[in-house]
C-alpha cells in the first residue's frame, strides 16, 4: 500500500459531531437500562465501535451518575473534545471514585449491547 496522502486525522467539528451523536446514543441506552436494570459495580456500553466502562471498587455505580456524565461528555464534546480517555471520576453523593474509560473495540467484540457484571 501506497498512501499518497495522510492527514492527521478528521477535523474537530466533524470529529466532534460524530462522537457527540455517540454519546447522545449511550444516553438513551442508559435511559432504557435505568428502568430495567439494578445499579452494579460494573457495567459497559458498547454501541457502534465504541466500549464506555465504568467500574468502581467500593460501592454500585448509580444511574444518576452515568446519566450526568454522558450529559458532561455530550456538551464536552460539543465543545471540541474527541480524545478516548480512562478518567478517575469522584461521585459526590455517594463518595466514591469510578474509573470511566472509552475505548475503541476490536472486530470480535460485539458492538450495540450492554453489559454489567451480573453477565447481561
Amino acid at each position: 500500500m501506497k498512501f499518497l496522502y495522510v492527514d492527521s486525522g478528521l477535523p474537530v467539528q466533524i470529529a466532534s459531531a460524530l462522537l457527540a451523536d455517540y454519546y447522545q446514543r449511550v444516553y438513551e441506552r442508559v435511559i432504557e437500562c435505568a428502568r430495567t436494570l439494578e445499579p452494579t459495580k460494573a457495567m459497559s456500553l458498547k454501541i457502534l465501535d465504541m466500549r464506555l466502562d465504568f467500574q468502581c471498587e467500593t460501592s454500585v455505580i448509580h444511574w444518576d451518575f452515568v446519566k450526568s456524565f454522558m450529559i458532561a461528555m455530550i456538551d464536552a464534546t460539543k465543545r471540541g473534545f474527541t480524545g478516548r480517555f480512562r478518567a478517575l471520576m469522584y461521585h459526590g453523593p455517594t463518595e466514591t471514585m469510578i474509573v470511566v474509560g472509552l475505548r475503541i473495540i476490536s472486530s470480535q467484540e460485539a458492538a450495540d449491547s450492554t453489559e454489567n457484571n451480573a453477565g447481561l
